[in-house]
């Protein structure tokens, strides 16, 4: 018999229901797998409310770190992958610290090898975890994208400058704030004639004067943490007076996905004109210059490198202030929200280490397609199983459309019995039928995962032949463009994620049928 010590650990998602018999269900796998083995069971922790497997900050989670530390187990007992992290950043950070502490993690459902293979085996199994909550985010950007779509604004509590949010005929929109306005219109006076005395401002000099004036800037609305400033009160800075002189909103046209290809416009009152607004751009245009120097590093990743957190497309970056240039992926700067936090995954990300980590995955997956081929077949099959979470989601959409359909039916019975007014029936009508158009959204969507796993084998029949062909190069000296290619034909991106002072760089497959599914590799 083993003696090692062992701690079960249970969680539930906010997509699961009736919670109690699952985590009920998820102990009880544990034990029998902690049972077979021969360990002693020291602790259960159940994570007791709904939580996300992206998030860090579990208490029970916290608790498990700590007793590892403390050198209080020997074994972690999970259900599976996703029931410990659904972030593959997250999933690796929990590894490296057990690992640390002498503990290593066994799954009551799977089986790992504690080698090479094995590894690569499971971050490839991890990954359809993490499409799970790509496909929630998906959804929710969805619903946003409908709320727009039917005219409303939305700035999550931080609105252009010169602008508040407001709710005028039961719409979310722009109102102009007149005293940021002046500034507004100020700076494009400044931009197009000067000051009047023959002197033309660019951007920095705009910035310079806008500061000797102690006008206070965007950012002074969320410019304190624990009630310090983080800059100086009315420092503008020239990207700031760069994107204000950019941006379409003060021509009167808020826009939601402006860098996508279809961007909604929703009207919004205007503080300039659109002459005045074209002229800035024109200028602007004249004045932009591109910087070529020689030698610059060929990223591998140009255009297909994303922020884990927030979605956004990272820049490429360059640092000379030393003898040696240093090459980056940057997150795109972004102001601080209210309270005074960035995304969590700002920061720089060395370009040569990822690049080389990228292709060196891409080059496994080149070498042995098998083991790819074998986790979409997995995915596909527990799309298809009883138990699967895209099932049960599919049914609790189902159920929500049906009950949208009772209310909707028995608030029609009131107004037919006089008891309401036409008036009152319109009003409480509407809210009905937009939740009702949300829930049958999701239940196409959730239905067209459903309908997917034929769609994978399609897909892996051509992504097999291509790694066979591209396979037989592996040795070779290959150029960039080359890579590049191969990159681009296996559907690789990257994205990008912190976990305190480290960082993480995840390969992505994105296919043409947006299934995405993500393998660490750096």
């Amino acid at each position: 018999m083993s003696s090692e010590r062992a701690v079960l650990y249970a969680r539930v998602s906010g997509d699961d229901h009736d919670d109690a018999s699952k985590l009920d269900a998820q102990i009880g796998m544990c034990r029998e797998y902690a049972g077979k083995q021969g360990y002693t069971i020291l602790h259960e922790f159940q994570e007791d409310k709904y939580s996300s497997g992206a998030d860090l900050d579990l208490p029970h989670l916290n608790e498990v770190l700590e007793l590892a530390r403390d050198g209080g187990f020997d074994v972690l007992v999970c259900r599976e992958l996703d029931r410990l992290a659904r972030d593959l950043a997250k999933q690796l950070y929990i590894e490296d610290e057990l690992k640390r502490s002498g503990v290593r993690i066994e799954y009551a459902l799977e089986r790992y090898d504690d080698s090479p293979e094995g590894g690569l085996m499971k971050h490839v199994r991890a990954s359809v975890a993490e499409y799970e909550r790509m496909k929630i985010r998906q959804r929710t950007k969805r619903g946003k994208r409908n709320s727009v779509k039917a005219g409303n604004v939305t700035c999550c509590g931080a609105p252009p400058y010169g602008y508040r949010e407001a709710t005028v005929d039961g719409k979310r929109t722009l109102v102009v704030h007149e005293e940021e306005a002046v500034v507004v219109r100020m700076m494009y006076q400044l931009y197009l004639k000067g000051n009047g005395k023959g002197k033309k401002f660019g951007c920095k000099g705009i910035a310079q004067r806008l500061t000797d004036r102690k006008i206070p800037s965007h950012s002074d609305k969320g410019n304190t943490i624990n009630n310090k400033m983080v800059s100086g009160y009315g420092d503008w800075s020239h990207m700031e007076v760069l994107r204000m002189l950019k941006a379409p909103v003060y021509k009167g046209e808020w826009q939601y996905g402006k860098r996508t290809e279809n961007p909604i416009t929703v009207p919004v009152p205007r503080i300039i004109s659109d002459e005045d607004w074209e002229a800035a751009q024109a200028i602007r245009k004249k004045n932009h210059r591109v910087r070529e120097l020689p030698g610059d590093y060929d990223f591998l990743l140009g255009g297909i490198s994303y922020c884990s957190v927030c979605g956004k497309r990272m820049q490429l970056n360059s640092s000379r202030c030393q003898k040696k240039p240093l090459y980056y992926y940057k997150h795109p700067q972004t102001r601080r929200t209210d309270n005074g936090h960035r995304c969590a995954g700002h920061g720089y990300y060395p370009a040569k280490a990822v690049d080389d980590a990228v292709w060196g995955y891409a080059s496994r997956i080149l070498s042995d397609p098998a083991i790819l081929a074998d986790a979409f077949k997995e995915y596909g099959e527990r799309l298809q199983s009883g138990d699967s979470p895209t099932r049960a989601k599919l049914e609790a959409a189902k159920r929500r459309v049906a009950n949208g359909e009772r209310k909707l039916s028995r608030l029609l019975d009131l107004y037919l019995d006089d008891a309401i007014s036409k008036k009152q029936y319109a009003a409480r009508k509407k809210p009905l039928d937009i939740q009702l158009e949300g829930h049958s959204e999701d239940i196409d969507a959730l239905s067209q995962e459903l309908e997917q796993s034929t769609k994978l084998e399609e897909h892996m029949v051509s992504l097999t032949k291509f790694t066979e062909a591209a396979a037989a190069g592996l040795g070779k000296d290959v150029g960039i463009d080359h890579r590049r290619e191969v990159v681009k034909r296996l559907g690789l991106q990257a994205e990008f994620a912190k976990q305190g002072c480290k960082k993480y760089a995840d390969a992505v497959f994105c296919f043409a049928d947006n299934v995405r599914v993500k393998e660490h590799a750096t």
